[in-house]
């Protein structure tokens, strides 16, 4: 194809068709040249009735009106990247992971996949599946490898600013399946969700203008993962025995948990009298560092691991919860608590994403994933 040629696209409704020039994807990948590709624009998630049966009727092939070749690959409306195929079939879930330079974002993802394929898939049988060939290749090589092949911790994220790929989740359907009631011996799906991870860079959480132009995914969540690092925290670094290696002071989660509240409310026209309707999960990493050194109680709960019985255990959350508000109210004061109430649900949890501190040597001695799931 020429680099000049328009593609005509094809609206999902089959209603009307449209002449736009390929310049949008290009420009979002921060390409020197336009790319030329055919593909279906599927808009935005469908609310109302006469939308919804429009969507169950969504074209699943459509033929170029210039060269003939039939395509199915969709594109978002707006950037032109491409989108998963099952788009606008299930459920999506937009999950971001946010938090702090090196508070230990990408290995709480590589391990938390990890236990969705093996553990936790076969105790609630679920089946977890990559969507696109990127997903399969940046797990593989940018997540996996790093922490289970070469036992090595992962190199920091890099800005989005300068690495394109960090701007494009990880895409996995999520399916829950149940025993067939015409066989007991096959399954049958019951659900499916569509999940988008993003790993956000700790250091385009420390402006507002960043958050604004590189992480524009957060406002759009379905539910924000903000995980942090309690050896961050000034009262948790005194207790410390002196020689523990410590990670160098970053941005503080409450600075970064303001910028996000007022991004969202800006975004979505959320009034301050308002709650933020978007649910969020605070979540201590490097709980093992606490543990091992007798920071925290050995009555609590903190202590025990996740026990799967096939079911979400709600006691168990409330009572993690409630440790991990007390001891953020000891160690951190009132301020982040107060940041809490900002958002219509949200919950406290700890976990260990390795289960050991690689100190400063990067090596992995030995992976004991701690109440990751």
């Amino acid at each position: 194809s020429s680099r000049r040629r328009h593609t005509r696209y094809i609206s999902v409704t089959g209603v009307q068709t449209c002449a736009l020039p390929i310049y949008l994807y290009s420009q979002f990948r921060r390409l020197n040249s336009p790319v030329l590709k055919q593909h279906i624009i599927v808009p935005s998630k469908p609310r109302t009735l006469s939308q919804k049966l429009k969507a169950m009727s969504l074209l699943r092939q459509v033929k170029c009106d210039l060269c003939q070749d039939e395509t199915s690959e969709r594109v978002c409306p707006v950037c032109h990247n491409k989108l998963p195929y099952t788009i606008g079939d299930y459920d999506d879930l937009i999950l971001s992971i946010v938090g702090a330079k090196a508070a230990g974002k990408s290995h709480y993802i590589a391990v938390l996949i990890d236990k969705l394929w093996n553990e936790i898939g076969s105790t609630f049988k679920i089946n977890l599946q990559e969507m696109d060939d990127e997903t399969i290749r940046r797990y593989r090589d940018e997540f996996r490898k790093p922490i289970f092949t070469e036992r090595r911790t992962i190199p920091e994220t890099k800005s989005g600013r300068t690495d394109d790929t960090v701007r494009h989740p990880l895409i996995f359907s999520l399916a829950f399946m149940r025993k067939s009631l015409l066989s007991s011996h096959r399954e049958v799906t019951r659900k499916v969700v569509t999940l988008s991870f993003f790993d956000t860079a700790g250091e385009d959480l420390d402006s507002e203008a960043v958050i604004k132009t590189e992480n524009k995914y957060i406002w759009n969540s379905s539910g924000i993962v903000v995980l942090l690092d309690p050896l961050q925290l000034d009262a948790v670094r005194d207790m410390l025995p002196k020689g523990e290696p410590l990670p160098p002071k970053n941005t503080e989660i409450a600075d970064i948990l303001t910028r996000i509240a007022r991004l969202i409310r800006k975004a979505k026209n959320i009034p301050l009298n308002r709650k933020i309707p978007i649910p969020l999960a605070i979540a201590f990493s490097k709980i093992d560092v606490l543990l091992e050194h007798g920071l925290i109680d050995p009555t609590s709960p903190l202590h025990v691991a996740t026990k799967h019985r096939g079911y979400y255990d709600l006691s168990e959350c409330d009572a993690v919860h409630t440790e991990i508000e007390t001891l953020i109210d000891q160690w951190e004061g009132r301020r982040l608590l107060n940041q809490m109430r900002d958002f219509r649900s949200y919950r406290f949890f700890a976990l260990s994403a390795l289960g050991c501190n690689p100190h400063d040597t990067n090596v992995i001695t030995r992976i004991r994933p701690h109440r990751v799931e």
